[in-house]
């Protein structure tokens, strides 16, 4: 995508607008494919920049990490998924890139502090 800034030394001299342009291919990237299993590097790959570059100029811009941020989308999605009421928490774990149940209400109890199953019997509350 941006194929220009791949050393860390050349970091510093990256124009903030160029950060912004960055982060934001980044986050797009994660948003569309928030269901596979994607890494740093393969995001690095895409918008065009070093992985160490990429987490810095992400955490600058959303002051928070790449990792935190695809699970705060994953759960989020996963969120609208139980409030719809049509699907199994084994789908929505599925759909969202889980291939273990388990570990899904595991990573979602510990971001909404209560298992998939409370958040659907609340209502989502």
């Amino acid at each position: 995508m941006f194929a220009i800034l791949q050393d860390q030394k050349t970091f510093s001299m990256i124009p903030k607008f160029f950060e912004l342009q960055y982060a934001e291919a980044a986050r797009d990237f994660i948003q569309k494919n928030f269901n596979r299993k994607i890494t740093v590097q393969d995001i690095a790959e895409h918008v065009g920049i070093g992985e160490k570059t990429l987490q810095r100029v992400f955490k600058r811009q959303y002051q928070k990490g790449i990792q935190e941020y695809q699970v705060e989308v994953r759960m989020e999605k996963a969120k609208e998924h139980l409030e719809s009421g049509r699907k199994t928490i084994k789908q929505v774990a599925y759909l969202i890139g889980y291939k273990r149940q388990s570990s899904f209400s595991k990573r979602f109890q510990r971001v909404f502090g209560k298992c998939p199953m409370e958040y659907m019997q609340g209502g989502g509350s």
